[in-house]
């Protein structure tokens, strides 16, 4: 069970579960448990990595119906703007404002708009909202679906939004591997990289194609290279350092417990900056 305020709710809200088992059919039960550690890896990862930083203006990309903006605006300084494409913006805000006006939540610091990454005048518009103080941006799940072409018109609309705009950092867990995640498949043992495998497939079926893993870079030297040609460095942090606990534990087989540990110490989580 995560123990992120409101995922369970938004993920009720919405019927998540079923969606997802939908998709996933006979290996539903066994690839959630990959994916709830995953889910609460990268939060709990971004969420450090924002804190390291210091930043209090939080301009999330692709936010897909993940309730961080609403757990990080308990703090009356922090600004987050939550962005996504209309349909999916819509869905989620009307959840999300749900469950605010259920529990009596005023997050006047919470904004949302309709942004699609690929359109730079959005992206600008996106990052007006800060009114030129200093902010970050987020993502978690994002450059995995893009294509090499989409992912470099992307990389280069964030450059120039932070450029133009007085972005510190953008923070992303979607710098991937083709080689990388070959071994990190095997984290959890040859069965589970069995699931893995059948997991992306079906997920590229529901997806026109978009499945995770095709549009991983090809190598880190292939992506460092791309990277420090748009204009950007980055440092690599582990996904898993030590210094939050793995709720989701709870109830998982032992198996998969050690494999989760091995994986996302393996694994990272990156911070861009300008040149």
């Amino acid at each position: 069970m995560l123990d992120i305020p409101y995922a369970k709710d938004i993920s009720d809200k919405l019927d998540a579960k079923e969606v997802s088992r939908d998709i996933l059919g006979d290996i539903f039960e066994s690839a959630s448990w990959y994916g709830i550690m995953m889910i609460e890896s990268r939060n709990k990862a971004l969420k450090r990595e924002v804190e390291r930083i210091g930043c209090k203006n939080i301009y999330g990309i692709a936010e897909g119906a993940l309730p961080t903006g609403l757990n990080m605006t308990v703090d009356p300084e922090v600004l987050y703007v939550h962005t996504d494409l209309p349909d999916m913006l819509s869905a989620s805000e009307e959840v999300i404002e749900g469950l605010m006006k259920r529990d009596s939540l005023k997050r006047p610091n919470l904004k949302f708009m309709s942004v699609n990454v690929l359109d730079k005048k959005q992206m600008q518009e996106g990052a007006l909202l800060f009114v030129g103080k200093p902010f970050v941006m987020t993502n978690k799940g994002l450059l995995v679906y893009l294509t090499l072409s989409e992912k470099i018109k992307t990389i280069e609309n964030i450059r120039d939004v932070m450029r133009d705009n007085n972005g510190l950092a953008w923070i992303t867990t979607d710098i991937l591997f083709k080689d990388v995640s070959v071994t990190n498949d095997q984290a959890f043992g040859p069965e589970y990289a069995k699931v893995i495998k059948k997991m992306r497939e079906k997920i590229a079926e529901k997806t026109n194609g978009r499945g995770v893993g095709a549009n991983f870079f090809s190598t880190e030297d292939e992506a460092h290279k791309l990277f420090d040609q748009i204009g950007f460095s980055y440092k690599r942090y582990p996904l898993y350092d030590g210094s939050f606990t793995f709720d989701s534990f709870s109830g998982a087989p032992e198996e998969v417990k050690n494999g989760a540990m091995k994986l996302f110490k393996d694994r990272y989580i990156y911070v861009l900056t300008l040149k």
